[in-house]
C-alpha cells in the first residue's frame, strides 16, 4: 500500500488524527500542545512531543497548489511568502503562541514528523522548548552537538555505542528572502526533569512540568542573526 502521510480523523488516547497510511504510527492532536501534540512508534517504544505552554492546534489542510511539495508557493522567487508552505503544508496543525511566542507547526512526513516555529517579527521569542517522552530509549547529543539521538541502552547500560533508534536532525533558521542559517546559529539543549539548570529564556514551569520519562529538547536561536540588517520575517526555525 503506498505511503499516504494524509492526517484523517482517529481517536487514539489524547489524540485525534492519523496519518492515513505509514507504519511509523504518527497519531496527532489538536486539543492541547501542552499536553500532547504527537507520537510515534519507534520499534517496540512509543515516542511523544508536546509543547509546554502552547494550547490548542488547529488542523492546516493542504493547499491545493502545494500538494507536492512543502516548498511550493504562489510566488516561486520566494517560497515563505505564503505562510502555507512552512506551516502545516502537509496538512500538518499549527499552535499559535501568547505574547512573543512564535507559532509552533508540525507537519507528518513519510518517517515520522517535522516540527518548528514561526517567528514574525525580531520582537519574538528566540528560544523554543519542546517535551520529548522518550518511551523507555535515552535522548544524546550526537557528535556534531546539536542532533538529538534517541538511543536504546538496554543491552549495554550506557549510551555510548549503543544503537540510534531516532533521529531529530539538526535544526536551521531561514527567513522570508530565503536566507538561512549556519551550524553555529542554534543551539540545541537538553535538559532533563529535576536539573537545576537551564538555558536563559527557558520557562522554570516547562522544566517543572517534566516527567522522568521526558526531556526537554530546547532550539536557541541567534539573537545576532535574527537581527543582522536586512533580516526578512516572518523567519522559520
Amino acid at each position: 500500500q503506498p505511503i499516504d502521510t494524509t492526517l484523517v480523523a482517529a481517536a487514539s488516547g489524547n489524540y485525534s488524527m492519523a496519518s492515513k497510511a505509514n507504519d511509523t504510527g504518527l497519531v496527532v492532536s489538536d486539543k492541547h500542545a501542552a499536553t500532547s501534540l504527537a507520537r510515534v512508534k519507534v520499534g517496540s517504544h512509543l515516542v511523544s512531543l508536546r509543547v509546554p505552554g502552547y494550547g490548542d492546534a488547529s488542523a492546516s489542510p493542504l493547499h491545493p497548489a502545494q500538494a507536492s511539495s512543502s516548498t511550493t508557493s504562489s510566488d516561486p522567487a520566494n517560497p515563505w511568502s505564503d505562510p502555507v508552505s512552512t506551516i502545516g503544508a502537509d496538512g500538518g496543525v499549527v499552535v499559535p503562541g501568547s505574547g512573543n511566542d512564535g507559532t509552533v507547526f508540525l507537519n507528518p512526513t513519510t518517517d515520522g514528523f517535522e516540527f518548528g516555529a514561526v517567528l514574525t517579527s525580531a520582537d519574538s521569542s528566540s528560544t523554543y522548548s519542546y517535551a520529548l517522552d522518550t518511551g523507555g530509549l535515552t535522548a544524546v547529543l550526537d557528535a556534531d552537538g546539536v542532533t538529538v539521538d534517541l538511543v536504546d541502552t538496554a543491552a549495554s547500560g550506557k549510551a555510548s555505542g549503543s544503537p540510534i533508534e531516532l533521529q531529530i536532525q539538526n535544526p536551521n533558521v531561514i527567513d522570508a528572502g530565503g536566507l538561512g542559517s549556519t551550524e553555529t546559529d542554534v543551539s540545541t539543549y537538553l535538559v532533563h526533569a529535576g536539573d537545576p539548570y537551564y538555558p536563559v529564556g527557558v520557562s522554570s514551569a516547562a522544566v517543572a512540568s517534566l516527567k522522568r520519562s521526558e526531556v526537554l529538547i530546547v532550539y536557541k536561536i541567534n539573537p545576532a542573526w535574527l537581527s543582522v540588517a536586512g533580516r526578512t520575517y516572518p523567519v522559520t526555525l
